[in-house]
């Protein structure tokens, strides 16, 4: 992909980058979970929040922003590279969340609370560990 200098160095292309992960990792990740917003809003003029995060979904969506970025990885063989502790975050986040799917989807007697914050700590820790990935990778170029 060939980008222009404006005078600002690799701030165009970096800011390039930024929104095609943002894009083609997060959003896309997300985008079934928001069409299922649009329809329940559009059907049923409501949101059920229960039904749309109680059922684990969003954490198989953070679990789909991760999983790119740990291949990544892998493909790259950065954590020969020194980015070890990073690989290994990446790993345990994505174990860790396939583990709190599974459990919520197994247990027919989950506790909404739970479920929502395990939900908001799995896909803010997917972005942000998913993120620094795609920086460190990036670096390694």
């Amino acid at each position: 992909m060939e980008h222009y200098n404006n005078g600002k160095g690799n701030s165009v292309k970096k800011s390039s980058e930024m929104i095609d992960w943002w894009v083609g990792t997060v959003i896309l990740a997300f985008f079934p979970m928001i069409v299922s917003v649009l329809i329940n809003l559009c059907r049923y003029a409501t949101l059920g929040l229960n039904r749309i995060i109680g059922d684990g979904e969003l954490i198989l969506s953070a679990f789909l922003v991760t999983t790119p970025s740990l291949i990544n990885f892998c493909k790259e063989n950065l954590y020969q590279k020194g980015y070890k502790l990073l690989f290994y975050f990446l790993l345990f986040a994505s174990l860790l969340q396939l583990v709190a799917y599974t459990s919520i989807k197994t247990n027919p007697a989950n506790i909404p609370e739970v479920v929502y914050i395990t939900s908001a700590l799995c896909v803010i820790s997917s972005i942000i560990i998913s993120r620094q990935g795609e920086k460190c990778i990036r670096r390694a170029m």
